[in-house]
């Protein structure tokens, strides 16, 4: 079965291919702008309603946010932007003699050909590092400080592709994914 996954990001990509086993994954990569808003829900819906209009056939959008315990819906669904501007020396600095608790919720909106939206979300719990671990993947940074909960103490740019996929919130939304279509 083909399945269209609209995404710019080549290490989403991967690892949406590798976990969607058994599925054609095609991708789209096309400029849908994302709204502006802290409901990481409403963002993905409008998303996903914005490629189905380009497409005009069934497809998936994925939006992966990170939220740090010690501040309020942040960096959510900027954390992209964050990263663009403050970097991981950033965000380290920023929790410095902080909470650091975090995690990642993952949500992906299918458009059947019919319209309708169906969201599901994968999570992971974790601690952000004392310090960037490399290696860094520009397309999935954050890998470089997030050490899930469920792992053995390693970040997830220290782990393989097939352990990181195993525990990590776009593993879990992508397994859903998976079972449900």
């Amino acid at each position: 079965m083909k399945i269209l996954f609209v995404t710019g990001n080549k290490g989403k990509l991967e690892e949406a291919r590798s976990i969607l086993e058994g599925f054609e994954v095609d991708a789209l990569n096309a400029d849908i702008p994302e709204i502006k808003s802290l409901d990481q829900h409403q963002v993905v819906i409008e998303k996903a309603k914005k490629a189905f209009e380009v497409a005009k056939k069934p497809l998936f959008v994925e939006d992966t946010a990170l939220y740090l315990k010690s501040f309020k819906d942040f960096p959510g669904t900027y954390t992209a932007f964050a990263y663009e501007t403050i970097g991981l020396e950033g965000i380290l600095k920023l929790i410095e003699g902080m909470n650091k608790q975090a995690h990642f919720l993952a949500l992906v909106a299918f458009v059947d050909e019919e319209g309708k939206t169906t969201v599901l979300e994968g999570r992971c719990d974790g601690l952000i590092s004392k310090e960037i671990i490399p290696p860094v993947d520009e397309t999935l940074p954050y890998d470089s400080v997030f050490i899930p909960l469920e792992g053995d103490g390693r970040t997830f740019s220290q782990m393989t592709k097939k352990e990181k996929d195993a525990l990590s919130h776009r593993g879990r939304v992508l397994r859903k994914l998976r079972e449900w279509l």
